[in-house]
């Protein structure tokens, strides 16, 4: 499972998500999201995540867990 504090994911939990689009986004700064990439060989990974943006206007993705890098958002990633 998951280390998600108070209230953990565990394995088997049914979680229900809404799809992210730049109409319905709103403000999602601070917000933890799921977000689907494409690994090396083109399969999907799942992250969770909490966004912070830049003044630019760039989102940048940090994980809970001080090991993984902080990476940015791009065009790719689905929400």
């Amino acid at each position: 499972s998951m280390n998600g504090g108070k209230n953990p994911i565990e394995n088997g939990d049914l979680l229900l998500l809404e799809r992210i689009t730049a109409i319905n986004a709103g403000s999602i700064t601070g917000k933890i999201m799921a977000i689907e990439i494409q690994d090396d060989t083109g399969n999907n990974q799942y992250l969770l995540r909490k966004v912070s943006k830049f003044t630019n206007g760039q989102y940048q993705l940090n994980a809970h867990n001080p090991a993984y890098s902080p990476i940015l958002a791009n065009d790719s990633m689905q929400t």
